[in-house]
C-alpha cells in the first residue's frame, strides 16, 4: 500500500501526480499522459490531478500480467 509523508494527503487518501510518479518510477508528465488516456483513474481538483490508490494498484497488476511483446 501507499504511505505518504505525514500520513494521508490533504485530499483524504488520494495521491498526487508526484506521489504516483515516484511509486511507478515514471515522470510526472507520463503519469499525466496515463490519466488523460484513461490508463489511470483520477480526478481534477482545481488544476491538479488526484489519483485513487486502487487505480495505481490495478495499473501495476495489469502491467505484471501483460505478456511481453
Amino acid at each position: 500500500q501507499f504511505a505518504t509523508k505525514g500520513g494521508d494527503t490533504l485530499q483524504g487518501n488520494l495521491l498526487t501526480v508526484k506521489e504516483v510518479a515516484q511509486r511507478l518510477n515514471l515522470s510526472d508528465w507520463m503519469v499525466r499522459k496515463f490519466l488523460r488516456n484513461g490508463w489511470l483513474i483520477g480526478s481534477k481538483v482545481s488544476l491538479e490531478w488526484r489519483i485513487e490508490p486502487e487505480s495505481v494498484e490495478r495499473f501495476i497488476q495489469e502491467r505484471r500480467n501483460k505478456p511481453a511483446s
